[in-house]
Parts: C-alpha cells; sequence; structure tokens
C-alpha cells in the first residue's frame, strides 16, 4: 500500500528560532523534538542528512545552514531506523523501527510502502538493518532475510529469506554478499540463478580460510575488494581467500562504510566504553578518527571533499574536515531543542513560557533516576535545566535535578517551581535555579520507608498565590508553600500516596492517591488547622466498569467541575459548592464518540486532561487525543497518528495558551503545539477586539479570527446596509467565520460589520466590536 503527501523544505539561517516564531494557522501543528545528536547520518551532493530523536536534520555542505523533515512536515512515522540518500533518482529511503518505509522524492512528496509492516506472513524480526543501493533497487537486510526495492515504482522485486538476521549487504563481481549471524554469504547474479531461493546462496567458510561457526555483522566493497568483519574482526577478500586486516580485544565492528576515498570501520566497545572508528587507507594503513568525534558510534560517511561526519552519541553534529584533523569539528543549533522526547508535565506562565518536566515515574509509580532535569521555552529558544549545565557546583553534585516530575507557575509572582521525585522542589527566578527546598529547610518530609527520597507528586497554586504540594508518601504529605515563603505542614491524611493536585473554585484541594482521590478543605485560614477536614474518595466507589480503576489526571473546568481521567474512561465530580456533602461522589457522562453514545472514553486509558478558552475537554490518552464538548457528551475532535501529525497515540502531558489557542501536546515520541480555534474570552467583549487576517486578500479562503471577545458571545455579522449573513458563537474569546453567508457563498467585496451579545451579563447589549474589510 503506498501513500503520496506533500513534503516542503524550509532552510533557515537559524532554524530553531525562525521555525519557532513562526505563526500556526488555525488547525496546524508544530513539533519540538530533540535534535541533539545523529542516530544515522547519510548524505547528498549536496546536503548531509541525520536521523534525531523524532526527525531528519538536514545540513547544507556548502554554509552549514539547516533544514528539518517530521511527521508534521509529511513523514509517516517518528522513530526511524537506517536511512540512505539514493543518487542514482535523488530520493531518500526513510526505514522506521516497525519497518515502515517513505521514499522522499525530489519533488518533495513521501511515498510510503508499508509491505513490511503490514505482512502477518513474516514472523518474528521484521527490522530493517541496512540499505544498499544499485541505480534504482535497493536492497534492504532484514531480520528475515534480503529484500529487493524499484525505488521508481515502490514495487517489491523479490525477497530471499535467509532464516537468520541479516545485517548489511553489497554486490561486487557480478554477486551478491550477506553478512549475517551466520556468517557472509553470496549468490551469482547471473539471470538464470534465483536468488529469491536461499539454496542456491554459498556460505563464505572453509575455501575462504575463514572458521566454523562466525557471525558478521558489516560487509563493503573499498579499493575493488571486499571488506567484512569475522566474529569482530576486520577482514578482506584476497584472491579467493579472506585476510585478516584488524582486531582488537574487546571491541566489535558495528559498520563499514566506503563512500569516499577512505574505509570507515566503525568499532563498538563491548563493555560499555567508548567506541571508535578506523579510517583506513587503500594500503589499509589506518588512523584514528579525530579527537572528539566518536563516543557510542552508529554510522559515518565521508564526503567527495573528504570530510567525515559521524552519526555518534555524542552531543552536537560532528566531522572532521579532512582524515588529517587532530580534533573534531562541531555544530549545534543556534537555539536548542528538548534534551529528551519525552515529558511528564508541562505548564505556562502568564507570558506564555513553556515549562516541561523531562522526569516522570515508571508504570508501576517509581522513580525513573532520571538526570534530564526539565526545559523551558521563550522567545523562540529551548533552554535545558540539569546537573550538567547548573551554575552552582552544589547543584551539579546533587541529586536535586533527578526524576523532575511536576511544574507549576506562580500566577502573580511567575516563579517557577519544579516537583521532583527524589530532590525536594526546585525554586527557578527569572530562569535562574535560586532555592532547592527538601527536608532540611522547609515543611517537605523524607518518603516514609525511604529516607534518600524527598518526593513531590504534585504542584498547584490556589487564588492566594500559595502553593500546595503533594509530599508523597510523607507522614504529613499536605504541605503548603506560602505567599510569604514561609511554610506550613496541614493536618495528616488517610491516604499519604499522593500525586497530581488541584484547587477548585471554592478552594477545595483535590489529589489524586495510589486507589482513589482525596479532598483538603483549609477552612478559613491556612494557619488555623482546627476547621481543617479531608475525604478520601475510594476507587472502589467508582461507579461502574470505574471501580478500582487507576487515577491518572485530574483539572478543573471554568465553572469549577472536577473531571477525573482514570484507566477506565472519565468522570466527573460535581459536587456543587461542597464535596463534603452526602451523596457527593463520582459520576459517568454518556457522550457520542463516533456516533454511538458510551461512558465518556469507555475502556480508554485517560493520561491527561486540559481545559481550553471554550472550557472544552482536551484527554490526553495511549490512544490518540480526544476533544469534548464542555459537558462532555460531545465529540468535538479526534486526533491520533493515523488522521493527523501527532507523534504517538501516547499523549502524556497537556497545556493551553488560553491567549493564544495553543495546545501543547506532550507524548512518549515528542512535544507538539496545535493552534486551536479556542481563546479565553472575558466577561465583556474588549475595546480592542480585532479581526484577522484584515483586509481579506481576494483568493483567502482560509479562517477569519474575531478575537478578543466575551466568553461563548453571540456573534453576528452584517454588511453596511444591515443585511445579516453570518452568525455563529464564540468558542471562547474567539469566533470562527470563513467569509461566507448562510447559503455558503463568499460574501461579496465590501466592508461588514461585527456585533457580539454578551451572554456572560443578559443586561450588555449588542454592540459593534470591529469591522472586517474583503478587498475586490
Amino acid at each position: 500500500m503506498q501513500k503520496f503527501a506533500t513534503l516542503f523544505f524550509i532552510v533557515f539561517t537559524l532554524p530553531f528560532a525562525a521555525r519557532a516564531q513562526s505563526d500556526l494557522k488555525i488547525g496546524q501543528w508544530k513539533t519540538f523534538i530533540p535534535y541533539h545528536f545523529g542516530t544515522y547520518v547519510t548524505q547528498s551532493a549536496e546536503k548531509i542528512y541525520y536521523t534525531t530523536e523524532g526527525s531528519i536534520v538536514v545540513v547544507d555542505k556548502t554554509d552549514r545552514s539547516l533544514s528539518f523533515l517530521d511527521k508534521s512536515q509529511g513523514l509517516t512515522e517518528v522513530t526511524m531506523g537506517p536511512i540512505k540518500y539514493n543518487p542514482s533518482n535523488k530520493t531518500l529511503l526513510i526505514t522506521y523501527d516497525d519497518s515502515n518505509i517513505d521514499l522522499v522524492k525530489p519533488d518533495g512528496s513521501v511515498m510510503n510502502i508499508g509491505d513490511i509492516k503490514d505482512n502477518d506472513n513474516i514472523i518474528g524480526d521484521k527490522a530493517i538493518y541496512n540499505i544498499y543501493f544499485n541505480n534504482q533497487i535497493a536492497y534492504l537486510s532484514c531480520g528475515f532475510g534480503v529484500v529487493q526495492l524499484d525505488m521508481a515504482s515502490g514495487d517489491f522485486i523479490s525477497t530471499t529469506f535467509t532464516q537468520t538476521k541479516v545485517s548489511a549487504a553489497t554486490l561486487f563481481n557480478n554477486q551478491l554478499y550477506a553478512a549475517t549471524d551466520k556468517g557472509v554469504f553470496a549468490v551469482s547474479l547471473d539471470p538464470n540463478v534465483n536468488i529469491a531461493d536461499f539454496n542456491n546462496w554459498k556460505l563464505l567458510g572453509k575455501a575462504q580460510s575463514l572458521p566454523n561457526g562466525y557471525i558478521s555483522h558489516a560487509v563493503a566493497v573499498f579499493n575493488n575488494a571486499l571488506y567484512f568483519d569475522v566474529s569482530d574482526a576486520l577482514y578482506y577478500l584476497n584472491n579467493g581467500s579472506a585476510v585478516k586486516v584488524y582486531n582488537e580485544s574487546g571491541f566489535g565492528i558495528g559498520f563499514l562504510s566506503a563512500e569516499g576515498a577512505h574505509l570507515l570501520a566503525g568499532f563498538v566497545c563491548q563493555n560499555d566504553c567508548n567506541g571508535k572508528v578506523l579510517i583506513f587507507n587503500a594500503d589499509q594503513t589506518y588512523k584514528n578518527s579525530a579527537i572528539g568525534c566518536v563516543n557510542r558510534p552508529a554510522y559515518a560517511v565521508e564526503d567527495e571533499k573528504g570530510k567525515i561526519w559521524y552519526a555518534d552519541g555524542f552531543d552536537a553534529f560532528r566531522h572532521e574536515e579532512n582524515p588529517t584533523d587532530a580534533y573534531c569539528a562541531t555544530q549545534n543549533f543556534p537555539n536548542g531543542s528538548p534534551i529528551t522526547a519525552t515529558s511528564s508535565d508541562l505548564a505556562l506562565s502568564a507570558g506564555g513560557n513553556l515549562y516541561a518536566a523531562y522526569g516522570g515515574l515508571k508504570s508501576n509509580l517509581s522513580d525513573q533516576f532520571s538526570s534530564q532535569g526539565f526545559g523551558s521555552y521563550f522567545d523562540g529558544a529551548w533552554h535545558n535545566h540539569n546537573s550538567s549545565n547548573a551554575a552552582d557546583k552544589i547543584m551539579r553534585d546533587s541529586n536535586a535535578f533527578q526524576d523532575c516530575y511536576r511544574v507549576a507557575v506562580n500566577p502573580f509572582t511567575q516563579k517557577v517551581y519544579i516537583g521532583t521525585f527524589t530532590g525536594g522542589l526546585l525554586q527557578m527566578t527569572d530562569e535562574k535555579i535560586d532555592k532547592v527546598y527538601n527536608y532540611s529547610n522547609s515543611a517537605l518530609q523524607r518518603a516514609n520507608g525511604d529516607p534518600t527520597h524527598v518526593r513531590v507528586g504534585g504542584l498547584a497554586f490556589d487564588g492566594d498565590g500559595n502553593l500546595w504540594v503533594a509530599n508523597n508518601i510523607a507522614l504529613n504529605p499536605v504541605v503548603v508553600l506560602k505567599k510569604d515563603g514561609t511554610w506550613k505542614t496541614m493536618q495528616r491524611v488517610e491516604n499519604t500516596s499522593l500525586y497530581q493536585v488541584v484547587v477548585d473554585s471554592a478552594g477545595y484541594k483535590w489529589f489524586i492517591t495510589s486507589d482513589g482521590l482525596l479532598v483538603y478543605d483549609s477552612g478559613k485560614s491556612v494557619d488555623d488547622l482546627s476547621d481543617d477536614r479531608s475525604h478520601f474518595f475510594s476507587a472502589g466507589s467508582f461507579p461502574g466498569e470505574f471501580a478500582g480503576a487507576v487515577t491518572n489526571a485530574l483539572a478543573v473546568d471554568v465553572e469549577g467541575r472536577i473531571w477525573v481521567g482514570t484507566s477506565a474512561g472519565a468522570l466527573t465530580f460535581d459536587c456543587g459548592s461542597d464535596p463534603f456533602a452526602s451523596g457527593c461522589g463520582a459520576n459517568r457522562i454518556i457522550s457520542q464518540l463516533d456516533g454511538i453514545s458510551e461512558y465518556l472514553l469507555r475502556q480508554k486509558n485517560v493520561l491527561c486532561i486540559a481545559i481550553d478558552g471554550a472550557n472544552r475537554k482536551w484527554f490526553g490518552t495511549s490512544s490518540g487525543l480526544f476533544v469534548q464538548s464542555p459537558d462532555g457528551t460531545t465529540e468535538v475532535a479526534k486526533f491520533n497518528t493515523q488522521n493527523s501529525p501527532l507523534l504517538s497515540d501516547v499523549v502524556t502531558s497537556l497545556a493551553i495558551n488560553q491567549k493564544t489557542g495553543q495546545v501543547y501536546v506532550g507524548t512518549d515520541k515528542g512535544l507538539m503545539v496545535y493552534q486551536s480555534d479556542a481563546l479565553a474570552g472575558g466577561d465583556v467583549n474588549r475595546d480592542t477586539a480585532f479581526v484577522f487576517p484584515n483586509p481579506v486578500r481576494p483568493g483567502y479562503n482560509g479562517p477569519i479570527a474575531i478575537r478578543g471577545l466575551a466568553r461563548n458571545a453571540d456573534v453576528k455579522i452584517t454588511d453596511v446596509n444591515g443585511r445579516l449573513v453570518f452568525e455563529t458563537t464564540a468558542l471562547g474569546g474567539q469566533a470562527i467565520w470563513y467569509g461566507k453567508d448562510f447559503s455558503g457563498r463568499k460574501v461579496a467585496p465590501g466592508v461588514y460589520l461585527v456585533f457580539a451579545a454578551n451572554t456572560q451579563n443578559p443586561d450588555a447589549s449588542d454592540a459593534i466590536v470591529t469591522k472586517v474589510l474583503f478587498m475586490d
């Protein structure tokens, strides 16, 4: 099965900044994927192509400018295997971990080939390990054998099932050679020989002076000779006999690359030390790669000018200008990128700065011992914060950044707080960590039974600027950092295994527990504990099939309603102003999903929830992203990897910028932002309400946004004579019009008036809030 999609190549002098600052149109996506090092590399005459942790970075050989290819621009998937550029038809072949294939054509279109991925008759390892080209024919080395692919048509020509893993293949002297787990095999390319029949292949063995039972991982042709590895040693074929060239104890060959004037042999350390790349001359003398080029070598290529480009676990993109260089040259991205693809929590400041916690927990809610810290994104640039770049030596030497799990921004001071599952709470002011709170200087306590950890499971600010902290499995797990900077320990509660916390419109604090929910009432004053109370809602008391479900997420909507995400779907707590009242409990919502009435997201694992400016509910699940109407009964939209650029169906975190309508979506394969059509609206229409674009130029057929409206305002659009041409209801503080009248016809050129009725204030009258001009 094949499909074509348009892929746009955009090159920037300052790539990440330009890309981040570009305005998104409604319905568009943008990715924030780690671009820190290359996991594989290939080249054309003009470009170097690096795979990274979910995308391809393209480096111009001449001016070092960068461009990006990822799923938001037309690629089919995210997690990539080997890639290879075919100069004969100027096509980039991309493989993915699940054996899917994309061909990026010279015109930017993408042909997807899913035959191997979708073939249920292939049992076992279907991975693609290596690519070799002979004109427009690609030889794919796979876990089950060798496949020939016609790059022009996208059709498979033949498949040889080898019953063993094939790591690499090449052509030499009219024979096809394959490096396998059972040695190197060869077959004649004579038209009378059926290469699909593995019985016709011959093992290079005793006749070539090779030992019995050897394993081979790489094969290449260099200086008109066949080179390959034999159980970790490098050999070449000389007049029909295999001759050892190099071996070193503790190292095995990972790849051979022979695109330039030298043979590049990548060696992997078998004891978790640094690997190496040896650069062989035609006479088999060699040198090591330049200092700083190699850590965990994955592949390397030499270009036509003698520059060697390395795909390696080292940070930055590395190359040496020529094989005589002493030190490696590096290229970083001017404005950085996230340090990892995953994010356990997202938060936004009032100014729109994004903060992402990189840590998270394992599926059993234990710590991951992640040292990646957290990231911040503002002014078009990413900033990563962890022990490796901490300014304070004590911070670098401590576990303060380990397992950064939760993040919250003070709405009054804009200070940022990062809760870790190991070392307590970090405070950041003006992008600098200026305080670390733990058991020695705050009300935070060590985990009961685990004195080496101070666990923060949740963070939330109340309306007064107090920070409520879920101090996971502490003896007194509910603590508060008050707005005056002092700490307070609250009453002991029934369940100490506390995680996410939210504060509702009445000031009640809701905590996720290991087996349900806890609501805490701090009474009239945080300092007075005499009127405090708490109540535990056991997951066993949840209705129907939700009984005993794992509670994953909480959110408070615009009307103060509590929404709960569980492993069995979504619930609500709608207890009015008193969750302690008799009969208060979880309720199921009947919703229309795909035209079928069903309990809201039934049997879907809901991992996170966010509320947009129109009070719509965004549910991140392990099977995609779902958008529901304000009451949850109607499906507004559904995004997954099949119908959108979403990087993964596992959505782990969400945050919505209410001023811009941008929805930040964290997945297990990368962070994205989606431009939605809803903005937060105020109680009244703003004097500064405006229309964009305005004027509307001829030929424009996209959405016309009317911003600055009261929440859910009734909007009417008339011509200058007062004739009504369109009406709608604002999504939060924004209404969308496509420039058409009630019959679906585009309106005539001229001036149109926008009236907005304030539904939040019945006494407010209709008023002209703005005008829009359609040009002739």
